[in-house]
């Protein structure tokens, strides 16, 4: 998942948070699990502190947290082999 879609699944009030919220249900009736990595998570955390405060932060990280232990969250690792074959496709 990309910041985008994780800010309007975890902000009410951002414009695309009910179309967001009812796809994500959908998915997870699919059974489908999703995956970001650590760049997505650093920029969906700054931005939700600078555009909504600390609260929402505090919430949006909990939500993280509790989908990673339910095993419906994957977060990858960025090495630098990874980070080397992102620039190339850029």
């Amino acid at each position: 998942m990309d910041t985008g879609p994780l800010i309007a699944l975890f902000v009410k009030s951002d414009a695309w948070h009910k179309k967001c919220l009812s796809r994500y249900g959908e998915y997870k009736k699919e059974g489908s699990l999703f995956f970001t990595n650590l760049f997505v998570l650093s920029e969906l955390y700054t931005r939700i502190l600078y555009d909504h405060g600390p609260r929402s932060l505090k919430l949006a990280i909990d939500k993280i947290i509790k989908l990673q232990k339910e095993e419906k969250l994957r977060v990858f690792q960025i090495d630098d082999g990874i980070f080397k074959y992102s620039e190339d496709i850029m």
